[in-house]
């Protein structure tokens, strides 16, 4: 089990970046801040508590039909052959 925070960033108004954050429950108890985030950005907070390290990103290849891909791309029409 784990907390899941996603974000969209945009650019002229068409989403650009889609991530995913994946935090342990234990990660969580530990930290409780974490799952009350709401809009702040992660990176900030993190370096502003001192005694939480960031592990290295992970970036993955979408297709479609992959569970992600139509939580990164919601508008069906034109959907490009693959998400990174």
């Amino acid at each position: 089990r784990c907390f899941v925070r996603e974000i969209e960033l945009t650019c002229g108004g068409a989403a650009r970046v889609f991530a995913q954050t994946l935090v342990p429950a234990s990660t969580v108890t530990a930290e409780p801040w974490l799952a009350e985030l709401g809009t702040e950005a992660l990176g900030p907070r993190l370096a502003r508590t001192g005694n939480a390290r960031r592990e290295p990103f992970e970036f993955a290849r979408l297709e479609p039909g992959h569970a992600l891909f139509g939580r990164a791309w919601r508008d069906p029409k034109d959907a490009p052959e693959a998400l990174w």
